[in-house]
């Protein structure tokens, strides 16, 4: 089985510029920093296509503070897991790689933030990936 969240963290921290906080969406009260990108994945399990390949979801959200700020973070964001498809290598040694990336919803701003007490602006996306280990 494919730790995916370990993948997925380790290439969004790599990927993502450094003043950016991180965290899957179960650790979301750890962090005060924004921007904040959050992500949780789910997905049907391994394909027939051959063992070692797995069909994820990345559900992920980017936090910012105003509605233009969030939404250069998820652009950042957007480019950044994108790149998986074609750019340098989306690997963790020992976990998985990056097959390749679709998306399945674009980033779109949020009515309210989910982070309670927050003032803060939310822009939500998804992406489809197949990953291999």
């Amino acid at each position: 089985m494919v730790d995916a969240e370990q993948l997925i963290y380790f290439l969004l921290r790599r990927d993502v510029p450094a003043e950016f906080a991180v965290t899957s969406e179960i650790d979301v009260d750890s962090t005060d920093n924004l921007p904040l990108v959050t992500f949780a994945i789910g997905g049907d399990g391994q394909s027939d296509n051959g063992p070692g390949l797995w069909h994820i979801v990345l559900d992920i959200n980017v936090f910012g503070a105003g509605r233009g700020p969030a939404y250069d973070s998820a652009l950042t964001v957007y480019d950044a897991v994108s790149a998986w498809n074609d750019s340098a290598p989306a690997v963790l040694p020992g976990v998985g790689w990056v097959h390749s990336v679709n998306d399945v919803s674009l980033f779109s701003r949020l009515a309210s933030a989910n982070i309670n007490g927050r003032n803060v602006t939310q822009y939500s996306g998804s992406f489809a990936l197949a990953v291999r280990t």
